[in-house]
């Protein structure tokens, strides 16, 4: 499952009923994955061309640090884009952008002054290209990695069905 689709509470369930799980994390909101396992110097694993993992264990949790190249180059160019258009508008007048979400992430506001926040963009480059799973499988990181990837595929034929079908309210006349 998606990162949005889990909680402690979902996943508690999950273990409850005895099911087993793969489930992406949300790296920046929870600490333990923020501050332990995104911090942990075990070596990456090849699985393909483009794709890296580590296993990192806390306790009973199995986490799965996956890392994608080609992935973590989009990341850094797309955060260097923001932070170049962030400084021409802080250099125009700040008022007129910070209701968007993406400049907030690297603005700190000091007395009425708006400032990037070096630091917070320094910081954020520990997430370029990496996701984290979490599963209670036996699969090796490797299989557990491949089969979150193959994800994508069933949301596409998700979409496919449901935008063939075209639900919408039946009327029936007499």
């Amino acid at each position: 499952g998606d990162r949005g689709m889990f909680n402690a509470k979902v996943i508690e369930r999950i273990e409850e009923l005895k099911l087993e799980y793969i489930a992406g994390v949300k790296m920046r909101q929870d600490w333990d994955v923020k501050e332990i396992v995104l911090e942990n110097r075990a070596p990456f694993e090849t699985v393909t061309e483009n794709l890296k993992v580590k296993l990192v264990e806390l306790g009973e949790e199995r986490h799965i640090v996956c890392r994608n190249e080609e992935e973590a180059k989009r990341d850094q160019a797309v955060r260097e884009e923001i932070v170049s258009e962030l400084r021409e508008k802080i250099a125009k007048g700040p008022r007129k952008m910070i209701g968007n979400t993406g400049y907030r992430r690297y603005v700190r506001i000091e007395k009425d002054a708006l400032h990037i926040d070096e630091e917070k963009i320094a910081s954020e480059k520990k997430f370029d290209g990496i996701y984290v799973l979490r599963t209670n499988t036996d699969l090796s990181e490797k299989e557990a990695a491949l089969a979150y990837t193959g994800l994508w595929q069933e949301e596409r034929a998700l979409r496919e069905i449901k935008t063939n079908l075209r639900i919408r309210p039946e009327y029936l006349v007499r």
